[in-house]
């Protein structure tokens, strides 16, 4: 019997390179954002395993960039991109957030 699990990978909004693997940061507009380890075959051009290493935060608010520190990885858990406009002014300015940089640390 093949059992295969079914991953999603849309919404990747940041990917990176560590130790073999890529850590993604996977944005969903909503509070079940993730940062996602995946293993990735090269010869079959597969993802063999995805790892959630974080998830269904209170404070994530459209996750993206980041950064590999030694086996850190620091991201912005908030950066709130759907309060702006196409013409870059921003929608209820007053009801943003402090920014908050999470980090962590990789295996």
């Amino acid at each position: 019997m093949n059992h295969q699990h079914i991953t999603y990978l849309n919404g990747i909004d940041g990917l990176y390179f560590y130790k073999g693997t890529l850590i993604a940061i996977q944005d969903s507009g909503n509070q079940d954002d993730r940062i996602v380890q995946f293993n990735y075959d090269v010869k079959k051009g597969l993802i063999t395993k995805a790892k959630t290493l974080q998830s269904f935060r209170k404070d994530f608010n459209t996750s993206t960039t980041g950064t590999i520190i030694d086996n850190e990885f620091h991201y912005i858990a908030n950066a709130q991109l759907r309060s702006l406009q196409p013409d870059g002014s921003l929608t209820n300015p007053e009801k943003l957030l402090k920014p908050v940089i999470l980090k962590l640390k990789l295996d």
